[in-house]
């Protein structure tokens, strides 16, 4: 495996991308494309008996109350321990979810740590809890509220499970919706039975059937006339579901929690002992309705409420005493992962563009209006059109010339095609922002990342592998037939005798290099694995075309394999009919045909259009709200770029090419300067 792990690329996502909010995408929010009109679930016409007073004092009381309550049975020694929120990608799914056999409720949404008004998303374990009961005297009624999180100072919306059972009834459990704006109480109740299980849960990582909640707001700010949605995950049609949504702004600083329990020895030999907890997370600092008494491992602290004792009353056979509730210090029971609700991610590569070409006075972005000759000249860059009327050489030994060891001035030595002699300051160029201007307006909506480094040395071939795999066996320029001659298709399909150029040392290659047809690991193999689905679309080659941009042509277990039927799509207009079919893998590569692609001395010059329409299409179905377009471009193309690759490896890093991030949950206008890689 290639030692820059091949997920870097992906981790733009970190500097790129926020939890924003879904309903930025239905106006006002900052996107540009409309999102289709959602169905939410319908509030339930289902009576439930009198419920709690949810104010603060309220919820206090209630946290009181339950402490100086008995379980009406014992939850055993696998129930749920102490609550601890820890940042860590371990298990590999959204929100929040709970570890170990026996757990009686998982719940809670963790604010992101970009802001408290971002977002919140949880993983609500939706039967588990309906084993712990709580007496509630006021109404004759058992019941326990699943954790909600309410961002500190502003949100409307809590949302949750919420299980309950009469005096002499059987138990129920409710999906439900609380609002802290207007007319404060439950706003929407869905029973959690066989229709709610078939739209909103699956297993979590852990196997317990589980839902997710979206709580957010597109404002940075909220005010009175911020919106609210309460979302909930729809597995059915793969995008989130409104429930409730309301104006507002309420100046309550704790949204209601779970009642934790957890299971220690004590007096009463049947009776687990339990302890309440308040949490909201904002920004790493703790907010809790009694002042912290605790701090648990990884830093979170919490309310422990000891300070109300509870009544020391056993049930008949057990031995007596005075109880001690308290949390218990264990391994963390709770996760975190990425925040983002993202289930679909779609990669279109282009064609051949550095950044001072093709974003050049992009504001906010590192480019230039001139550069530095191998003569010691300083040029002016000059505008040239897309289509552009030559090919600039961007092999692997053109870079080394334009690199020219860190001074990045012998962008005048490389040669042209078609040659032309009175050209030599070519590349020092930007391309026509009239052009260019839907890429603009796109950086202008969403992400621009200007410190996106190409991961080798070379031109599309090697360029195409590291997008797939991180790694390109050290092969440099393209599969070659005896003669030199370019090899035709490249890849697996290659005639015999087919050879490739290597990396024998920094700047030297040696054509010794194996056949074009790899074995290497790519994350179309580890999606395999792990049941994630893809698709690679890429266009249908004409006669004599080497078809190099197809990189999966060049992996051995994928062109020879069930995964050339079923997941390399040809003509790359197919993802349009997929998007509209409602048939998007998770993971999509766009491969433009030439004409689209951007690339120098191509007929045709709709590389933004050809963009914009995968945008646009998405950003009308349903799949927006949960979807991130990634838009790159696969080499330098040999035009100008200022900035000097840091050198890591025998194989780049190669100069900056654009990057866009798309996404409704993209900061609007941002620009990332932070150092990233294709592999």
């Amino acid at each position: 495996m290639h030692h820059r792990f091949f997920y870097r690329f992906f981790s733009v996502f970190v500097s790129i991308l926020a939890i924003t909010s879904i309903a930025g995408c239905q106006g006002g929010g900052g996107s540009m494309f409309p999102m289709s009109a959602q169905r939410g679930p319908a509030t339930s016409a289902h009576h439930l008996p009198p419920l709690p007073d949810m104010s603060p004092s309220g919820i206090a009381r209630l946290h009181r109350l339950a402490l100086n309550q008995a379980l009406p049975y014992g939850l055993g020694g696998d129930a749920l321990q102490a609550p601890q929120l820890i940042a860590s990608a371990a298990n590999g799914r959204r929100g929040l979810s709970s570890v170990g056999s026996g757990d009686v409720e998982i719940a809670g949404n963790l604010i992101s740590a970009g802001g408290p008004y971002t977002g919140l998303e949880a993983e609500h374990d939706a039967y588990q809890a309906s084993q712990l009961t709580i007496i509630q005297p006021a109404s004759g009624t058992n019941l326990i509220i699943g954790a909600a999180a309410l961002p500190s100072n502003g949100s409307c919306l809590g949302a949750g499970s919420l299980y309950f059972r009469p005096s002499g009834g059987s138990s129920a459990a409710y999906f439900y919706v609380y609002s802290y704006c207007g007319k404060t109480g439950f706003i929407n109740l869905i029973p959690i039975d066989a229709t709610f299980s078939a739209k909103y849960i699956q297993p979590s990582a852990h196997g317990v059937p589980s839902y997710t909640t979206l709580i957010s707001t597109p404002d940075t700010v909220p005010s009175q006339s911020s919106t609210w949605h309460a979302m909930i995950y729809n597995y059915q049609t793969s995008s989130w579901d409104i429930a409730a949504t309301v104006v507002g702004l309420t100046t309550a600083t704790h949204g209601y929690s779970a009642l934790e329990s957890v299971q220690q020895p004590g007096p009463c030999s049947r009776l687990p002992q339990m302890s309440a907890d308040q949490i909201g997370l904002l920004n790493g600092t703790t907010h809790a309705i009694e002042p912290a008494q605790g701090t648990m491992t990884g830093g979170v602290t919490v309310a422990q409420f000891s300070k109300y004792p509870p009544n020391a009353n056993c049930f008949t056979g057990d031995s007596t005493g005075p109880a001690t509730y308290s949390f218990a210090a264990t391994p963390p029971y709770w996760s975190v992962t990425t925040l983002i609700p993202i289930h679909h991610v779609i990669v279109m590569v282009q064609e051949n563009r550095s950044m001072d070409n093709l974003f050049n006075g992009f504001p906010g972005a590192d480019t230039v209006q001139s550069g530095q000759t191998s003569t010691g000249q300083t040029v002016p860059l000059t505008q040239v059109n897309l289509e552009a009327a030559q090919d600039i050489a961007h092999g692997y030994g053109q870079f080394f010339q334009e690199y020219n060891n860190g001074a990045n001035n012998g962008f005048d030595l490389v040669p042209l095609y078609p040659p032309n002699n009175n050209l030599k300051d070519y590349a020092y160029a930007y391309v026509n922002p009239t052009e260019t201007a839907p890429y603009f307006k796109l950086a202008a909506a969403y992400g621009l990342a200007d410190r996106m480094f190409q991961s080798d040395h070379d031109a599309s071939y090697g360029a195409h592998q590291f997008l797939i795999a991180g790694q390109d066996n050290h092969v440099v320029n393209i599969p070659l037939v005896p003669g030199f001659k370019v090899a035709v298709p490249a890849g697996c399909d290659s005639p015999a005798g087919t050879f490739t150029q290597i990396i024998a040392s920094p700047g030297v290659i040696s054509n010794a290099g194996p056949f074009p047809c790899f074995t290497y690991k790519t994350l179309g193999d580890l999606m395999d694995q792990k049941g994630v689905s893809w698709k690679y679309y890429t266009y249908t080659p004409g006669a004599g075309d080497d078809n190099q941009w197809s990189a999966y042509n060049s992996i051995q277990d994928i062109r020879n394999g069930p995964d050339w039927t079923k997941n390399i799509i040809q003509p790359e207009t197919t993802v349009l009919n997929d998007i509209a079919n409602h048939n998007l893998a998770q993971m999509s590569w766009v491969i433009p045909n030439p004409a689209n692609s951007d690339h120098a001395l191509v007929d045709g010059n709709t590389g933004p259009q050809w963009v914009t329409s995968v945008v646009n299409a998405v950003g009308q179905s349903s799949y927006w709200q949960d979807t991130a377009i990634f838009v790159t471009w696969d080499d330098w193309g040999g035009w100008y770029d200022h900035v000097p690759p840091q050198q890591l490896d025998l194989d780049g890093l190669g100069f900056r090419v654009p990057l866009l991030v798309i996404s409704p949950y993209a900061k609007k206008g941002y620009i990332s300067h932070v150092q990233h890689e294709f592999g």
